[in-house]
Formats: structure tokens, sequence, C-alpha cells
């Protein structure tokens, strides 16, 4: 009996400290269905180009071919063309000084070659859909914009700077 297919999730950020990108990536995925969904990630917390290194290699191997692979933080196996990637921003072309030099050495490899390759982009701005299509050169039809959400659990929240009258949804 064929196996039926499955949404895999890039689950790398699932290992890292929590930063905006890993936040985003956790509460989409602690609200998916658990069933047709399968997370992969290492063994341990991999970080730099011991991250890309598994994306790159081992993680190809566990995605079948009816499969549908979600990388939600902006890099992805390039192997894996049946692939939606989430680009939150270019601010690794745009602010290359905020980076190290591998960081931007492996980005300025990678993530051209990924956009043109993964079935879809996903990001969280116009402003940011807009620069990919300059950037990356991709088919608009390709990039979708679909804005981030928060969660309604206010202990989770920490607003810096945030207006007393202004619902925690909109912070």
């Amino acid at each position: 009996m064929p196996r039926s297919k499955r949404l895999i999730i890039n689950g790398r950020f699932l290992k890292l400290h929590i930063t905006g990108m890993e936040r985003y990536a956790r509460e989409i995925y602690n609200r998916l269905p658990r069933e047709g969904v399968v997370a992969i990630t290492p063994t341990t917390p991999l970080y730099g180009l011991a991250g890309y290194a598994w994306e790159q290699t081992y993680l190809p191997r566990k995605v079948g071919s009816d499969d549908i692979l979600w990388s939600p933080t902006s890099s992805g196996p390039l192997l894996v063309p049946n692939q939606i990637l989430t680009i939150h921003d270019l601010s690794i072309f745009d602010h290359p000084e905020w980076f190290s030099a591998g960081v931007r050495l492996t980005y300025a490899t990678l993530l051209p070659r990924l956009a043109r390759r993964v079935r879809h982009i996903v990001t969280d701005s116009a402003f940011s859909r807009n620069r990919i299509l300059e950037q990356l050169a991709v088919h608009p039809d390709r990039v979708s914009v679909l804005y981030p959400g928060v969660t309604t659990r206010p202990d989770t929240l920490t607003p810096r700077g945030a207006i007393s009258n202004v619902p925690y949804d909109y912070i």
C-alpha cells in the first residue's frame, strides 16, 4: 500500500534558542495538526555551518518523493524541490555588516539557488516580497505574503514599548 503524502517540517529550529524566526516557526508548528505532519530534527542543536550541512545532507534523505517540505527559517536543502521556503527578509544582502563573513558567504551562495529551486516562497511582508523578487529573481507567482500572527496568550508576550490600549493581538 502506498504511503500517504506528508508535510515534513525542517525542524532544525526546534533545537535552537528562540529568536524571531524560531518563534514564528514554533507558533505555526504548534498549531499544525499532528496527523500527516512530521518534524525532522537534528539530535543536538546545530548552529552555523554544521546546521546548514545537516540541512543539505541528512534532511533530504528523510523527505520522500510524495512529501512536501516546509523550511520556515530562510534556509533549506537544495536537493528538495518540493519545498515551501519561508524567507523572512533579505537583511543578509541589505545589511551584510550585521553578519559574519561565513554567514554572508553561505547565504549568498545558498539563498538565490534555493529560491529558484523550491516550489513556493512565503514571506511575511509586501516589502520583503518585493526585495525577494528584485534580489533573487524569482517569478512573482512563486512568492506569497502571509502575515505573521501572534499568540492570544498575554502571559507569553513581553512587548517592549507597548501602548496600553492596544490589544496584544496587534502588538
